[in-house]
Parts: structure tokens; sequence; C-alpha cells
């Protein structure tokens, strides 16, 4: 049923349906997504497993949420060090709290049999989430600003290593 869901939303997306919204299509469709998979990560990361179309599209979807990060502030309120693929230089960015969250669930589900386009994606996204050779960085480092505590906990960023182990993805 997710899986038949996500999928009407991305064709209405793909095909500009008139009258779904206010118009903001784009984003309505990538916020639900992110939405969805933050709040429902069991429900969601079944459907992905047993749909692998459906796991690289989300891939994309939190891939392009990351490349496209702005270092101006997030409604959430999200402070998070990263540093920019192929630069030695370390940013402050704002991720929203559903983006973190949704690239959290997607390290720490990983396939290994996803396409090549995937892959590389799959690749640039732990490298924001998780660095061995920076460890205060990406999402170990995600603060609130307001309460000052962390956004992802230690387990969360543990489960996502031991993944990536577990499937030789290590791309650090």
């Amino acid at each position: 049923m997710l899986y038949a869901f996500i999928h009407a939303l991305h064709y209405y997306h793909e095909k500009k349906v008139k009258g779904c919204g206010d118009g903001n299509q784009v984003e309505d469709f990538s916020d639900t997504v992110l939405r969805l998979l933050s709040t429902r990560s069991y429900i969601c990361c079944a459907a992905m497993d047993r749909h692998l179309d459906l796991y690289e599209m989300i891939l994309q979807i939190v891939w392009k949420g990351f490349n496209d990060l702005k270092t101006s502030r997030a409604k959430d309120g999200i402070n998070m060090v990263a540093r920019i693929e192929n630069k030695d230089v370390i940013s402050e960015v704002y991720p929203s709290l559903y983006l973190l969250q949704a690239a959290v669930v997607l390290v720490a589900n990983g396939h290994s049999e996803i396409n090549c386009k995937a892959q590389k994606q799959f690749q640039s996204l732990t490298k924001y989430i998780v660095r061995s050779d920076f460890p205060l960085e990406g999402a170990s480092s995600a603060i609130c600003k307001e309460t000052g505590k962390l956004v992802v906990s230690v387990e969360q960023v543990c489960i996502c290593l031991c993944q990536l182990m577990r499937t030789n993805a290590c791309v650090f």
C-alpha cells in the first residue's frame, strides 16, 4: 500500500497535475516522502526491502536534499557540521529534522543490490552522515539549537556504521 501511495505521489509530481496542493509540488512530494520515512521508518524500510526501486527513489530524494543544503538556517533549528564532498572545507549546514532522520534511516538500511548511480548517491550521502576520519562531523554533530541536545543518538550512528561494515559498503 505504501509503495503504491509513494509511486502515485511521484506520478502526480512528474506529471505536474494541477489542483494537488498550493502549486509547490516538488517540495510537497519531497517533504511528504521525508516525513513518511522519518516517522514511519519500520514500515518504509519493509516496503523498501521488497521494492528496490522505491529505495532508489527515496535515496535520490534524500541525496538531493543534502546536495542542496544551504548554509541558511532551516525552520527546525538544527546545526550540523559537514565536509562538502571533494573539498577540505568544513561547513555548518542546517538540514531539516526530517531530512536528517531520513538519511540516517537510509544509511542504516543500505542495499548492496542498487544500481551504479544509486550506489554513488549512497556513498555521497554516507559521507555526509558518518565519517570515520572525522568522527565529530555529520550526524553525530547535529544539535538542536533550542535545547542544545543531540538530534541523532549515538546508537543511531553506530547502527549506520554496523550496517556499512556488514554490507562492505565502507566508503570512508
